[in-house]
């Protein structure tokens, strides 16, 4: 009798169990299908606003109601309000009508107060969605808000501060994000390519990154830097100090720059690199050179066919392509050009293009090269 009330109990708890996970996922899935529908509705409505004459733009600001606009949105719950005005996925200005039913309805210091919330216990999709809907509406006191949240605990509240950081597009937004890569509150990766998406020059920010002793904030200094020279402001002299450098990545990325950039006045401090010890900076030295497409660094260039790594061999060979192809495209220019006396007849007055730069006037007769059993010395 006692063995016949184990079993029924212990089927009696397993059923109970069942039942009760089986009610959870009903009920879940329910849940699930109505707020698409409600979403359905939502991104229908918006729809037919966008293609209306009358149809105006969707305006992030806590004076515009949208109860009149959308009626669907009110009846929706405020989680499901967060989440959504953060995904852009459905329909973009959905999240945006989310977010300006947000501000409208709850107001800006629930907002605040949602995102400035941290510690155990506390949703943290909550806050990030409340850190995203502040910053869509550039509301007072987000730069302080994200630099909070950059200091969580918790990799994705971070993470999502740094992308928000990158979306405010302002100076103030890329001094923290220089902070945070200074610091390295987050992959120095991540933030670089947040820092990537500026158009504000940011010269004056980054070159203080290039003295610090934090080798991967010296790395990401130095190749935004070349990002950033779209007007020829970045200091050279700056990057190129940093040839001597301990760490290879940052020489690499040196040497990537300056031929990046054409830096020319430069090219010294490139051929050093060219016998660098590490093979990865030897290879993007000898890319670097034949960016400068100078026939005087062509030996050089020539002596590393002997080097013993295989990948150094390689870039050598495909930079003597390149040169000897730049060097003949020049040569036929040059054929085409008119003589001396005829140019001198001609009604333009500007000069031919010389085919190539001499350096015999600046008393170098001989290229800048090293024999191959000198390089490793």
């Amino acid at each position: 009798m006692n063995f016949f009330s184990i079993q029924f109990g212990l089927f009696l708890f397993i059923f109970l169990a069942w039942l009760g996970m089986s009610i959870f996922v009903l009920t879940s899935r329910m849940r699930h299908d109505s707020r698409r529908r409600w979403l359905g509705k939502v991104v229908s409505q918006l729809r037919e606003l966008d293609h209306s004459p009358a149809a105006q733009p969707l305006l992030l600001t806590a004076d515009v109601p949208t109860t009149s606009r959308n009626p669907v949105i009110t009846q929706l719950p405020k989680p499901l309000v967060y989440r959504t005005a953060t995904d852009v996925a459905p329909y973009t200005p959905v999240a945006t009508a989310f977010a300006e039913h947000a501000l409208s309805h709850w107001g800006s210091e629930s907002l605040v107060a949602a995102a400035s919330r941290a510690g155990p216990g506390v949703d943290r999709w909550e806050r990030i969605s409340a850190l995203c809907i502040l910053t869509r509406a550039k509301a007072d006191h987000i730069h302080e808000l994200l630099f909070d949240a950059l200091q969580d605990k918790d990799p994705d509240v971070v993470s999502n501060a740094i992308v928000f950081l990158g979306q405010l597009q302002d100076e103030r937004a890329a001094e923290i994000l220089v902070t945070a890569l200074r610091l390295q509150l987050f992959l120095p990766s991540f933030i670089a390519r947040q820092l990537e998406k500026f158009t504000i020059p940011l010269n004056h920010l980054l070159e203080p990154l290039l003295e610090v002793n934090t080798t991967q904030a010296r790395y990401w200094a130095v190749a935004l830097l070349a990002r950033q020279d779209s007007e020829g402001k970045v200091p050279l002299y700056k990057i190129a100090r940093l040839a001597d450098d301990p760490d290879p990545a940052v020489r690499k990325v040196v040497v990537q720059t300056l031929g990046l950039l054409g830096a020319s006045e430069e090219a010294l401090v490139v051929l050093k690199l060219l016998y660098d010890d590490v093979p990865f900076v030897r290879v993007h030295a000898v890319k670097a050179l034949a960016r400068f497409h100078w026939p005087d660094f062509r030996e050089s260039i020539a002596a590393m066919l002997d080097d013993p790594e295989w990948r150094v061999r390689v870039a050598a060979r495909e930079a003597l392509a390149e040169i000897d192809q730049v060097g003949d495209t020049r040569h036929d220019e040059s054929m085409h050009a008119p003589a001396p006396h005829e140019a001198a007849d001609a009604d333009s007055t500007e000069l031919p293009t010389l085919p190539f730069a001499d350096f015999t006037n600046l008393g170098r007769k001989t290229p800048v090269h090293a024999r191959p059993e000198e390089r490793r010395s």
